[in-house]
């Protein structure tokens, strides 16, 4: 734990330095900066508050919340933002030249393929409503866990939808499954009782699932 506090804070202190150096507000101290309200998005925020950090660089925050990390990169390139943070699902953003990578700051395994209770398992997916966050980590571990269990996206009836219409489908039983994350999954949980954890991204070793500070194409450091 003290190993990662110690990363964390490390992490928070060099992403401070660029954004004292690149920060393109018009008065040249306000920066505007999007997360998503998990742990991976509020850690590093809430390190720097504490830390004085923003402070020690001359900077004054404008955070802005965000539900995912695409709807970001759209702020981004709006220039509504000028900084945001995005989980691996959005990876493929700055991957195509929508944004830029300012920093990698944590591996996340807050994603699951959960489903109703009395599904027990990807192929009993079959078929059925999964609600998921296109362009996101959800996205992403319901891919892997198709694939896994040697399906497509073309077996399920798959629903897009935004997270906060995720958790009030499944609560409604409006969809069978959905591709989600934590804490979101908690207040599932706690809406319907028995909700089963079908498929988790530690369940894939080989891959990595990084969240990053990004920047406008015309930002960063």
């Amino acid at each position: 734990m003290r190993v990662l506090r110690r990363a964390l804070t490390a992490a928070t202190a060099v992403i401070m330095m660029s954004l004292s150096v690149s920060a393109c507000s018009e008065d040249g101290s306000t920066v505007r900066f999007g997360y998503i309200s998990d742990y991976n998005g509020a850690s590093l925020l809430a390190i720097a508050d504490k830390q004085g950090l923003w402070e020690k660089q001359g900077l004054t925050p404008e955070i802005k919340v965000f539900t995912n990390g695409p709807l970001q990169i759209q702020a981004l390139g709006a220039g509504d933002l000028d900084f945001g943070y995005i989980g691996p699902g959005a990876m493929w953003l700055p991957a195509s030249g929508k944004a830029k990578v300012v920093a990698v700051n944590t591996l996340a395994y807050a994603d699951r393929v959960i489903a109703r209770p009395g599904i027990a398992s990807i192929r009993d997916l079959k078929g059925k409503k999964v609600g998921v966050p296109e362009g996101t980590s959800g996205d992403m571990v319901l891919n892997l866990a198709l694939r896994k269990a040697g399906m497509t996206v073309e077996d399920i009836e798959k629903v897009p939808m935004d997270p906060a219409t995720v958790v009030s489908a499944f609560a409604a039983g409006q969809i069978d499954g959905a591709g989600i994350w934590y804490p979101l999954i908690d207040t599932i949980k706690a809406k319907v009782p028995g909700t089963v954890e079908l498929a988790s991204t530690k369940e894939f070793p080989d891959n990595s699932f990084p969240t990053a500070f990004v920047s406008g194409n015309e930002g960063g450091a």
